[in-house]
């Protein structure tokens, strides 16, 4: 497949594009360069048409699944810019997939996954898919605790991002995930003062529970890979398994109209095992 096909598969499929998916990831030296394009332009604002963009949203998969490591720097930049193209182009996977999409791309990044969760411009979603991903460099030692515990613990004091917002859930989660038992006298604190409100749409007392529990559970357990990846902390690997999730995440309903604009059927492009009828 060359540039044009790879585009037009990905932008006409009417089901899963899993044949041109799996061209892509066996074959990344002909794929990250169609992919990377795209994630420049995107990240310096320049326009993507409608084939474009919806190869944009598997393209950014596609570059975590294979480590491509020089789309990590276009991405945050996407991501930092541009929250408003952010949701445009990947819509619900900023929450559920990009952050493991950081994770595979952001070794040795902490501090630019940091400022990523600082800014309270960007919404919600934006500094938790940061957050997580940041949690995950120190998971794997590549961040000190007390580092880790240092930012965190200022957090409430550093940034705007308003008492109500479900983000302070996220922090809790991460703290709790990392065991970092010493800042729940901090996490009391907030949620006492108001700084977060509580008990709240943003955190309410089945999340004061769960980051009790977590706490407990993760100082005995986040080390081990099994429980990383049930929390959510595993780099983005696109298996038939977790290939339907990012497809029915997509934020497009129906890529019936560009199929016909191609002027050919949709590439016939079920997962091994999987129906696509339905």
């Amino acid at each position: 497949m060359d540039r044009q096909e790879i585009i037009e598969n990905l932008a006409s499929a009417q089901t899963l594009p899993w044949r041109t998916l799996r061209f892509c990831l066996d074959h990344p030296a002909v794929s990250q360069p169609v992919f990377l394009s795209l994630l420049q332009n995107a990240a310096h604002g320049r326009p993507l048409d409608a084939f474009e963009q919806r190869a944009f949203y598997y393209g950014v998969h596609v570059l975590g699944a294979t480590q491509c490591q020089p789309a990590f720097k276009p991405l945050c930049m996407l991501l930092k810019r541009d929250p408003g193209r952010s949701h445009k182009l990947l819509g619900d996977a900023i929450a559920e997939t990009v952050p493991n999409v950081l994770m595979a791309l952001g070794k040795n990044e902490a501090q630019s996954l940091w400022e990523g969760v600082c800014e309270p411009s960007y919404g919600t979603t934006i500094p938790d898919c940061f957050l997580q991903a940041w949690a995950f460099e120190m998971l794997n030692g590549r961040l000190s605790r007390t580092e880790a515990e240092n930012r965190l613990k200022t957090l409430p004091d550093l940034t705007c991002i308003p008492s109500d917002s479900v983000f302070w859930a996220a922090w809790m989660a991460t703290i709790s995930h990392l065991g970092l038992a010493r800042l729940v006298p901090v996490v009391n604190n907030c949620l006492e003062t108001g700084r977060i409100c509580y008990p709240s749409d943003a955190v309410n007392e089945e999340d004061y529970r769960a980051f009790l529990t977590d706490l407990e559970e993760a100082s005995e357990a986040n080390g081990d890979p099994v429980w990383q990846e049930k929390k959510g902390y595993v780099p983005l690997s696109l298996f038939p398994e977790c290939i339907r999730d990012i497809h029915d995440l997509a934020p497009w309903p129906t890529c019936t109209d560009l199929s016909v604009h191609v002027g050919k059927a949709a590439e016939d492009t079920q997962v091994p095992g999987h129906d696509e009828s339905g």
